[in-house]
């Protein structure tokens, strides 16, 4: 079994030797399952991780939520953030005085979201549906435990994850920045942290107390590594 180290969890595939044959852990499947690579957690826990063959060809309710997150992706924006972001331009459009500095500020933030590769929290999120573990149903798709496993990816380094050649084969733009990929994803995570903090200050209580800003929130502190 593999060690982790340095309270981090730690991505790796395993040898042929030590993988467990799909077809004795998903036996009921119908169609062919690839074990993919394996997460060791920090508290020792190994989590194996599996796809089906042909990533364009999964299940329709897995497959219907690939689109929603591939959506993003080319968005380069999670629904949340849209939600937040239309909350505090009505906000703003709906107070005694328009405060231009704000309507600029929500401006500016939409220009940075067009320069931006992708951000790598959906990536992550894509990820999760793709990739399921030995508890998971793969015909059916559980966004809370989704969410759960987006979490772990994210505490592997960025680059053990990304490069896997699993990963590589779903988000093939992701070999062309080989040499940058850690130091990007970086520096979009403080982008965003930025911007979600200044909308954070144009939203009502009402609007706080909702799930998408709840879920933005909650980004505030997590960080890539």
């Amino acid at each position: 079994m593999k060690k982790q180290i340095n309270n981090m969890a730690k991505c790796f595939i395993k040898q042929k030797n030590e993988q467990t044959p799909s077809k004795d852990v998903f036996k009921d499947s119908r169609d062919i399952i690839e074990y993919n690579f394996s997460i060791l957690d920090d508290n020792n826990v190994e989590h194996d991780y599996y796809s089906f063959e042909d990533f364009n060809n999964v299940p329709c309710e897995r497959g219907f939520q690939c689109l929603a997150f591939y959506n993003e992706l080319s968005m380069r924006c999670t629904r949340d953030y849209l939600n937040a972001f239309s909350a505090a331009f009505d906000n703003i459009l709906n107070a005694t005085s328009i405060k231009l500095t704000e309507l600029f500020k929500l401006n500016l933030q939409m220009k940075e979201r067009l320069e931006l590769l992708h951000e790598p929290e959906i990536a992550y999120k894509l990820c999760s549906v793709v990739f399921f573990d030995k508890e998971e149903n793969p015909y059916r798709f559980d966004y809370k435990h989704g969410l759960k496993k987006a979490d772990l990816f994210m505490k592997t380094p960025i680059n053990d994850f990304f490069f896997q050649e699993p990963v590589v084969k779903l988000l093939p733009y992701i070999s062309s920045w080989s040499n940058d990929l850690q130091e990007y994803c970086m520096m979009i995570n403080q982008i965003k942290k930025k911007q979600i903090q200044d909308i954070s200050t144009m939203l009502s209580d009402i609007d706080k107390n909702k799930e998408y800003y709840k879920s933005l929130e909650s980004l505030l502190t997590k960080d890539l590594v």
